[in-house]
């Protein structure tokens, strides 16, 4: 995708926004449009779930260690986070319908710490029952107590951003639930065991599946692909790609050892997790593959030092949803930006082509010169998700970042210096034809802060193959 390169690729995200303080009210208003009610509450809900992830995310400390008494799991899903009763209001027009999904922080605090405790509770009969079973019985126990124990840590993660009262400390559940794990992890020596044993008991049809990815890094790996096209194939006629009702969410780590793959199935209606799944991965399995990203360290630092604000924020997404995005040769999507008021946005892209770094403006404008790099974003239009355009993925194939930038006041005399490219076809970001490294210029490509002026930044971050 360069300037509105060849049709390029597009994909999803991460969204690093927004961090708001945890102890004042936190209102946010997911918002969904459609032919149908059903329709636009649920992308009404989506939207929320998305919109709360990103606050849960930027406050929640995440580091998995058994000696600390903080719970913590990366969300490997933007929708992941569970949503308990949350009011929606809808309207309808000669159009569209309209529906409004409202998270109150001051009225959930009693429904998510009813719900906490209750997931304690069944936590810790969970755990006894675990204990007391015979050697037979260990493995479905472990796998029950590891299912409950996920759940309950998308619940406690959201406690901890509403500062709910606990002092249940699951250490010792955790540190049970990663023996299990090991002595019941299944060891293969091949991607297609690995496969078969990740879908053999999921009954449910409608499943869509995500490749696995490292920690911390939205990049596919040449691993991460070909393990997915192995599940896709063992998946078959359960395979859905069209609004799918379950979904499965995979990580891996590799150690001295092998790898340890996970996969979640999760139940997209009610963001819970049916069944954790580990594997252990020998050596000889993926020695023909790259497993490790080649930029996660870009990828950490360009989401590091946004600016924030209280009030004002920036969203970007493709209509493919904005995390764990990969996308095949051909794949139709489009980019969408959301302002929740009126305002200006512009976007940079990082890329790279023939182990060369690039960084380029991306052309979203009506105008020309400046303001081709520049849309407005009306009063009619907050809270929208905004279409840059369709875009389909072509070569060449890789991983790409783009960075949106808004502020209240046109950016246009604060865009960096930037050069038309005939042989590559990119705005390059530079003051000549040498381009500066990415790497070197990401947080250089942020603007002069205006105290008075509220300024937001996201990040979206997307692979495509072929």
């Amino acid at each position: 995708m360069a300037a509105q390169r060849k049709q390029a690729s597009l994909g999803m995200a991460l969204i690093a926004l927004l961090c708001a303080n945890s102890s004042h009210a936190q209102n946010m208003v997911g918002l969904g449009y459609g032919d149908s009610r059903e329709k636009a509450v649920q992308l009404a809900y989506v939207d929320l779930a998305q919109q709360l992830f990103v606050r849960v995310e930027s406050i929640t400390e995440v580091n998995q260690t058994l000696e600390s008494s903080r719970i913590s799991q990366r969300s490997i899903s933007e929708t992941d986070i569970p949503l308990l009763q949350v009011p929606v209001s809808c309207s309808v027009t000669s159009a569209e319908h309209e529906c409004r999904a409202e998270f109150d922080s001051v009225a959930a605090r009693p429904r998510y710490q009813k719900a906490l405790a209750q997931a304690e509770s069944g936590l810790r009969e969970d755990y006894a029952r675990y204990q007391s079973v015979s050697a037979d019985a260990k493995y479905p126990a472990g796998k029950t107590l590891a299912t409950a124990l996920s759940n309950y840590q998308k619940l406690r993660r959201v406690a901890g951003f509403l500062n709910l009262d606990s002092d249940f400390n699951p250490r010792d559940i955790a540190s049970a639930v990663a023996q299990w794990q090991a002595s019941a992890r299944f060891n293969v020596s091949s991607l297609r065991a690995a496969a078969e044993l990740i879908v053999d008991d999921v009954a449910e049809a409608n499943v869509s599946v995500t490749p696995p990815f490292v920690q911390d890094s939205q990049e596919l790996t040449p691993f991460g692909r070909a393990f997915l096209k192995e599940l896709e194939t063992q998946l078959g006629a359960r395979l859905g790609k069209h609004a799918p009702r379950y979904q499965l969410l995979g990580s891996y780590v590799v150690n001295e050892k092998g790898m340890d793959l996970s996969y979640e199935l999760i139940d997209l209606q009610g963001n819970t997790t049916m069944q954790v799944k580990q594997i252990h991965l020998l050596p000889t399995a993926y020695s023909s593959y790259e497993t490790e990203p080649s930029s996660i360290d870009f990828d950490q630092l360009l989401r590091k030092g946004f600016a924030v604000s209280s009030d004002f924020s920036v969203a970007v997404a493709t209509n493919k949803g904005m995390r764990n995005l990969a996308f095949e040769a051909g794949d139709s999507l489009e980019l969408l930006v959301k302002l929740n008021r009126p305002g200006y946005f512009y976007v940079v892209g990082y890329s790279r082509e023939d182990d060369a770094d690039i960084q380029y403006l991306l052309p979203i404008g009506y105008g020309r010169g400046r303001e081709q790099f520049v849309q407005y974003v009306s009063a009619e239009q907050a809270n929208r998700w905004v279409s840059l355009g369709a875009f389909e993925v072509a070569p060449p194939f890789g991983t790409e970042r783009l960075q949106v930038f808004a502020a209240e006041e046109t950016p246009i005399d604060s865009l960096p210096p930037h050069f038309y490219d005939d042989e590559s076809g990119y705005y390059l970001i530079g003051e000549n034809a040498a381009a500066p490294k990415v790497a070197d210029r990401t947080r250089g490509l942020k603007r002069i802060r205006q105290e008075s002026k509220a300024e937001a930044e996201s990040v979206l971050i997307f692979s495509t193959y072929e």
